[in-house]
């Protein structure tokens, strides 16, 4: 009488484990949202994406301060600084620099690395007076300065 029960049992674990199986997958929870980087006793660095704007933004950064940077092209700006190893966010120390910054850049290439600002990018056409009133650009903003062409 044994081996009947036995099998039954066996036969109904069977049964249970193939429901298990078929049953949907559930997903584990999505890791939660890292808090925004605050954003305070910044530095507006207009014309960011220029030949002197880039080297303010690296000293800036290379001093610890928030800098937001702005040009009337954001993308650019982010490429052009991308270029000498910074990005937005959180500056991070890297041994590793383009040959742009050790070309052009010499005495900020040591500098940069020791870097722990934070790097915000905003789209600002300083001839348009909605573009320069927006409260977003001006959040956190204490100190403004402008990179002059040539």
């Amino acid at each position: 009488m044994l081996a009947p029960n036995t099998v039954t049992l066996v036969a109904g674990a069977g049964v249970w484990l193939s429901r298990m199986q078929s049953a949907t997958p559930v997903a584990p929870p999505p890791p939660p949202t890292p808090p925004p980087l605050p954003r305070r006793d910044a530095v507006l660095v207009l014309g960011a994406s220029g030949r002197v704007g880039r080297r303010v933004v690296a000293k800036l950064l290379q001093a610890g301060r928030t800098v937001v940077a702005a040009s009337r092209s954001s993308p650019k700006t982010k490429q052009v600084l991308a270029d000498i190893g910074v990005k937005e966010g959180l500056q991070e120390v890297s041994k590793k620099r383009s040959s742009y910054v050790r070309r052009e850049l010499p005495m900020m290439t040591m500098q940069i690395q020791d870097s722990s600002g934070i790097l915000f990018f905003e789209e600002v056409d300083v001839t348009n007076p909605e573009s320069v009133g927006r409260p977003e650009t001006w959040r956190g903003i204490t100190q403004v300065r402008n990179a002059p062409l040539k």
